[in-house]
């Protein structure tokens, strides 16, 4: 029986030979399984190498050739008869067109993999819950399967329908890699669209999973909803950080601040996908608020140390001089963190400290959107004092701005892009917060006025605007199929 040798071995590998027997079905030989001596290394790197300048061109037409023994190789994982990692990477050196698009896929059969979190407490599986609404809106025929982690998930939150969601990997678990490229493999996408968080997914295993040969064929697309943490990163994993992420189709950011970020190390495969915003409730218009009258003034976040809730109730407290019957309600859940957990408890003594515990209405359960958006409509005016942090983006000023009750925050970066969609307070001057909150309540048609530019600002960032741009990424990155009436999909 004749060996087949197409493929030189690279310095540091041993070429495996196979012979026809050994080919997939209609293959005929057209490349061999190599094995590298430094399989997590040497073998992206050869794949890469090969296969990226040419990949484009070529790999609907290899995809489709191949096929079946995938399944096998998974049964046999599943099993527990061969290692996972090394599995793996035969699994997909010997099969490298399963790790691409297909030539013949039809329309209706596309297939997305989205990783991300998933109907939990977390702003970035709202974000994905709302950009995938918008892919089933359009009627495209997608097949979209999320990868979450393990986290359980909660009822109260709906999931688009027809979207297939399993747990891919867990937070900081052991082969988190190795279990998401076996999932992308198993589900033979497409497209692979990655929402980014460091405490989903940490910067080290990012870089790992993007040039996984499970990974690196195929169109991916990776959303950073978070770029200052890579400024901190040790210099070698940057390095690899951007060499992973000019290998992807495209890298999608929030805010212009982002993209100057990575423009200068390099990347120009870039794209803004600005967050979106829901019109959810419509908040009363600006009223006035005599010394009589009983001012409401909210807050909404997750309860941790940097959103502010303490510095906002000694504020609201010392306003009491001017309206003896203002309250404040905090819409603001418990994280399922010892940080929150001790948050919450200074809280709550500071207000008892100040004798103004009894002022204060307490939102620490999580709540779906409309139920949070309905209790912060209903206030006068929302303050978000929030303190340093190196997110891009504030997926709760969004939801503040979603109630149509006029907003202040910080002047953090964070809050950068709603423009004049809000207030500015600065909180970090002695009785600033106090009085710039005063000057607020007791100006109506400021109040007003910056009512109606969070609406203008809300129409341009409406969901479905935003998630239609997400829509047409991937459509142009993965066009309709050359074939649509082809029956050699697998």
């Amino acid at each position: 029986m004749s060996v087949i040798h197409n493929i030189s071995a690279l310095p540091g590998q041993t070429l495996n030979t196979v012979t026809p027997s050994q080919t997939l079905p209609g293959w005929h030989g057209l490349v061999a399984m190599t094995r590298p001596a430094s399989p997590s290394v040497q073998l992206s790197a050869m794949w890469r190498s090969l296969a990226r300048p040419v990949v484009r061109p070529l790999r609907w037409m290899i995809r489709s050739l191949m096929g079946r023994q995938i399944n096998q190789d998974i049964a046999a994982l599943r099993a527990g008869q061969v290692d996972l990692a090394i599995a793996l990477q035969e699994l997909v050196a010997w099969r490298a067109a399963e790790t691409a698009p297909r030539f013949s896929r039809s329309l209706s059969g596309r297939r997305l993999v989205w990783i991300s979190s998933w109907q939990t407490r977390c702003g970035i599986a709202e974000y994905s819950r709302q950009l995938l609404e918008a892919f089933q809106a359009t009627n495209l025929g997608w097949n979209i399967t999320v990868l979450h982690d393990a986290r359980p998930t909660l009822p109260q939150i709906s999931s688009p329908l027809g979207i297939s969601a399993r747990p891919g990997f867990a937070l900081g678990g052991a082969n988190t890699i190795a279990r998401l490229a076996l999932g992308i493999a198993a589900e033979r996408a497409d497209c692979v669209v990655i929402q980014h968080h460091a405490a989903l997914i940490p910067w080290p295993e990012l870089a790992d999973l993007l040039l996984h040969p499970a990974v690196s064929a195929r169109c991916v697309v990776v959303v950073l909803h978070n770029t200052q943490d890579i400024l901190i990163l040790p210099h070698w994993l940057r390095q690899k950080l951007y060499a992973a992420l000019r290998s992807v189709d495209r890298v999608m950011v929030h805010t212009p601040r982002d993209m100057a970020l990575l423009q200068a190390f390099g990347l120009d495969n870039l794209q803004r996908l600005p967050h979106g915003c829901a019109k959810i409730a419509i908040a009363a218009p600006a009223r006035d608020l005599p010394p009589q009258a009983a001012p409401l003034i909210g807050c909404t976040g997750f309860l941790m140390p940097h959103k502010g809730a303490q510095a906002l109730i000694r504020a609201t407290a010392a306003l009491r001089a001017t309206w003896p019957e203002i309250r404040l309600r905090l819409v603001m859940a418990q994280y399922p963190s010892r940080k929150s957990e001790i948050e919450l408890r200074d809280c709550v003594a500071l207000a008892r400290k100040l004798g103004f515990a009894a002022h204060i209405e307490w939102h620490t359960a999580f709540l779906a959107p409309h139920q949070s958006a309905q209790l912060l409509a209903e206030c006068d005016l929302l303050v978000l004092p929030y303190g340093k942090t190196p997110e891009a983006s504030s997926a709760s000023a969004r939801m503040a701005l979603a109630s149509g009750a006029p907003t202040l925050v910080s002047p953090q970066p964070i809050f950068d892009d709603l423009r004049d969609a809000v207030g500015r307070v600065n909180h970090t001057v002695p009785g600033g917060l106090e009085r710039q909150i005063e000057d607020w309540l007791r100006a109506r048609s400021r109040r007003a006025r910056l009512q109606q530019q969070a609406m203008a600002w809300q129409e341009e960032h409406d969901w479905a605007r935003v998630g239609n741009m997400m829509v047409e990424v991937v459509e142009t990155l993965v066009p309709a199929p050359i074939f649509p009436n082809s029956e050699l999909r697998m």
